[in-house]
């Protein structure tokens, strides 16, 4: 009978200490709100049942510092929601339309904050929505381990985001604005020029609102912004003075600062 007691005021004392780890660490897992802009419709509430359900995948990658959104340093093995896996579960329901134009995956936390990731890089490399204790859901791509990835013109660590809320697969036209991008798609050097400033300037840039993007592009314009006089960041990719050439010559066929420019 002792023995018994025992052993159950045991197990119930070991369990009181699992959960008041779990309490602890603030790893309570939280629904994912999922947005999917081109259909127009009502968000869905993904638990973090059906969330289990989808596609796993392990990232083994090491935790940000010396940013506003980043963890602590060091190395972690990551198991969680394979983005690429979710994404492609959701086409199944779209046309080839509406699947055709989601080409960015906006993440988003309660502070306000956002992660922009184009779809074309989550096609080619590993993203992950994993758990992380009071950091909740947060977002991890290759920013360390894989050598091709980090030859992308984009700004990896700027995909980390904590708290993780809100998904939007969004089309990124809708998104941005269709006047930041090329009337006349004629000019190759323009079309390079475009894609760089949206998915690598706009990576981090792009969360200060659409208001933000012709003072960006008058600076370019006047200034231009290469390695030497943009400010250096973790994670920021380097890019050539003919990649950064091909971002002016976009912004002279935008409209994008005609209208500031005219003001001046």
């Amino acid at each position: 009978m002792g023995a018994r007691v025992c052993r159950k005021f045991g197990l119930l004392g070991s369990l009181a200490g699992l959960f008041w780890n779990i309490y602890l660490a603030g790893a309570a897992p939280v629904n994912l709100e999922l947005n999917i802009q081109v259909m127009k419709s009502e968000s869905e509430i993904w638990t973090p049942e059906k969330l289990k359900a989808l596609p796993q995948k392990r990232l083994h990658e090491k935790l940000l510092g010396g940013t506003a959104n980043s963890g602590v340093s060091g190395n972690k093995n990551w198991n969680g929601v394979a983005v690429k896996g979710w994404i492609d579960q959701i086409a199944g329901r779209l046309t080839p339309e509406q699947n055709a134009e989601i080409d960015l995956i906006v993440l988003e936390n309660e502070q306000g904050q956002h992660a922009m990731i184009p779809r074309s890089f989550i096609n080619k490399y590993p993203v992950v929505l994993a758990q992380d204790g009071a950091n909740g859901w947060v977002s991890i791509a290759p920013w360390s381990e894989d050598a091709k990835a980090l030859k992308e013109k984009l700004p990896l660590e700027s995909f980390y985001l904590a708290g993780i809320k809100k998904i939007t697969l969004a089309y990124s036209r809708e998104f941005y604005g269709e006047q930041i991008f090329l009337k006349k798609r004629t000019d190759p050097l323009a079309v390079r020029g475009e894609k760089i400033f949206v998915q690598t300037c706009l990576g981090c840039h792009g969360q200060g609102g659409r208001a933000a993007f012709p003072q960006m592009a008058v600076k370019i314009q006047a200034k231009g912004i290469g390695d030497q006089s943009h400010t250096a960041i973790s994670g920021f990719p380097k890019l050539q003075e003919a990649d950064w050439r091909s971002v002016q010559v976009y912004v002279r066929e935008t409209s994008v600062v005609r209208e500031p420019s005219a003001k001046n």
